[in-house]
């Protein structure tokens, strides 16, 4: 089946630029390896299904979008994931000319093994939605770390394209969840050890924090989205 996406948005973006006094600048972690205990999982009683919170846009966070992107949460033993739906589409030619797949009541036939899905028709195009996982953190993806701080909270390590490692942090109560991403400016940045580089016209800073140099950086997260746990 041909599928086309018609509509993604994206869920969770790591915020490693920033803009201080005009000065436009970005930061990445060297490596995944840091003096905090490593973890593969979550805890079991941290396990569970959560729901955004509601709240008001502002300038810098549109919730209308947020909910758009995926408003339910859920941490398992696969690890954290946004459950999202993507917008696909199959043609009327496809679905007459392959016996896989059928339409009936208005519901698609074959797509998901034992279920079916309902469809909205558009010219020669029949479109559904089919639910997706957006991982924050994956057990099985190498190029994830997951540190486990005090108080229930943890950072996410994530290998980019350029080889080097964003960051994110979760903090987990009974009830909640917060995510939460660095914001550093160029000074306190330029305090960390380092090495500077040029990426896309950018200065880049690839950091190498001692032990030290982590309380700074765990005193500059701020939260963009909470999650409540569902009964």
């Amino acid at each position: 089946m041909k599928l086309s996406l018609l509509v993604l948005f994206t869920f969770l973006y790591t915020f490693s630029y920033s803009q201080n006094q005009s000065k436009i600048f970005s930061y990445y972690f060297k490596t995944k390896t840091t003096h905090f205990k490593t973890v593969s999982k979550f805890e079991s009683n941290q396990i569970g299904d959560y729901k955004l919170a509601k709240g008001t846009s502002t300038l810098f966070n549109n919730y209308e979008l947020r909910m758009e992107a995926g408003e339910n949460l859920t941490i398992d033993e696969s690890g954290i994931y946004i459950l999202k739906n993507k917008i696909l589409s199959i043609s009327r030619t496809e679905i007459r000319e392959n016996p896989k797949y059928s339409i009936s009541n208005g519901y698609l036939h074959g797509v998901l093994k034992n279920d079916s899905l309902a469809v909205a028709l558009q010219d020669e195009l029949f479109y559904f939605l089919i639910p997706t996982k957006a991982f924050i953190y994956e057990t099985t993806n190498s190029s994830q770390q997951l540190i486990e701080l005090p108080n229930n909270s943890f950072l996410v390590l994530t290998q980019e394209d350029n080889s080097y490692f964003s960051v994110l942090k979760i903090d987990i109560t009974n009830q909640s969840i917060n995510l939460s991403e660095l914001d550093l400016n160029y000074m306190d940045t330029k305090k960390i050890s380092h090495k500077t580089i040029t990426e896309n016209g950018i200065e880049t800073f690839v950091l190498n924090p001692t032990s030290k140099q982590w309380t700074l950086i765990l005193n500059h997260f701020i939260v963009f989205d909470s999650y409540l746990k569902t009964l």
